[in-house]
Order: structure tokens, then C-alpha cells, then sequence
């Protein structure tokens, strides 16, 4: 489950989320930006908490990971 960001704590957790949610659907950071339409640095920078993605991309990566956003 994708959680809306409620405090520092979880900010600082969503990379560590991005990443096993990726692990969890069994896809490499260049599989995940293909299915997404995005380059792999793009990935690699969610999951190292370098740029967070905006909630149109956290909504597209939530369906492709069957999950929920709230």
C-alpha cells in the first residue's frame, strides 16, 4: 500500500516503498520505466530519494502494482 505523505518519517520512508514495491511486482528499475513509459534514472532516483514523483505517476505506479493510494 502507497500512503499519502502525513509526516517526515513517511517521507523519508517512500523511497525504501517505491523500492519493494518494485521488488514485490518482480520488475527491474528498466522494466518498471518501460511499463511507465519513463527512462530507468527517473526510477532510480525515486528509490534513492533523490525526486519524489508526482501523484499522477504515484497513481499510475499504485494500479500497476494493484495497490491503493491513501
Amino acid at each position: 500500500r502507497l500512503k499519502y505523505i502525513k509526516s517526515k518519517k513517511e517521507r523519508d520512508q517512500m523511497p525504501y516503498r517505491f523500492r519493494e514495491a518494485r521488488l514485490q511486482a518482480g520488475l527491474t528499475t528498466v522494466q518498471l520505466a518501460q511499463k511507465m513509459g519513463l527512462t530507468q534514472a527517473a526510477v532510480s532516483q525515486w528509490e534513492s530519494g533523490k525526486k519524489v514523483p508526482g501523484i499522477e505517476t504515484i497513481s499510475r505506479l499504485a494500479d500497476l502494482y494493484g495497490v491503493t493510494v491513501d
